[in-house]
């Protein structure tokens, strides 16, 4: 059922909104191995990486895992982008259904387990948090960073000196091993 359907039907038959809510229920119950996956869904879709460290953006976990929570309890349809993610449509129709009232109920039809889905997403934030900003890590990701970068200047100075068509063969080496010596640089 179309979110907008659904709260036009509560609508039309308030006294009937718990009954409505039961009705949308596929299931009170997600294996633990799919919890893992839309904990980790939600981590790759509200985490960046900002200077080396890991940064959560928390109304991103908590719209997405929300969203992802009803789109596997419930028969609701939000609206998703071609990526199958949530889109500004589906944030509206979240705000709808704050508005009118409905997020509580329909939660509370599978609150046990949706405890349990918070609480192993909050583990796969955790563990993800603790390994990736960890001195370790950031230093990591800043050396892979500054390798990238010096390998590709490398690449452009190797391109340039290319350009330069240098005819070695000519240069006087014993001249050069005498400048070091006097610099004391050649020992």
């Amino acid at each position: 059922m179309k979110v907008y359907e659904f709260i036009e039907a509560v609508k039309k038959n308030p006294n009937q909104a718990t009954a409505v809510c039961k009705k949308l229920i596929k299931t009170r119950y997600i294996p633990v191995l799919e919890k893992r996956q839309l904990a980790e869904l939600v981590y790759e879709n509200s985490t960046d990486i900002e200077n080396g460290i890991v940064k959560v953006d928390s109304l991103s976990k908590y719209l997405i895992f929300t969203l992802l929570v009803l789109r596997n309890y419930t028969e609701l349809e939000f609206t998703v982008d071609e990526t199958g993610a949530a889109s500004e449509a589906a944030i509206a129709e979240f705000d709808a259904l704050c508005e009118n009232g409905l997020i509580n109920p329909l939660i509370a039809e599978f609150q046990e387990d949706y405890a349990r889905a918070n609480e192993i997403m909050n583990y796969v934030f955790q563990d993800n948090l603790a390994v990736n900003n960890t001195v370790e890590a950031v230093v990591g990701r800043v050396g892979d960073d500054l390798l990238d970068i010096i390998g590709g200047f490398a690449d452009r100075l190797g391109d340039k000196v290319d350009e330069m068509n240098l005819d070695l063969s000519k240069f006087d080496m014993g001249k050069f091993d005498a400048i070091m010596n006097l610099l004391g640089r050649n020992k």
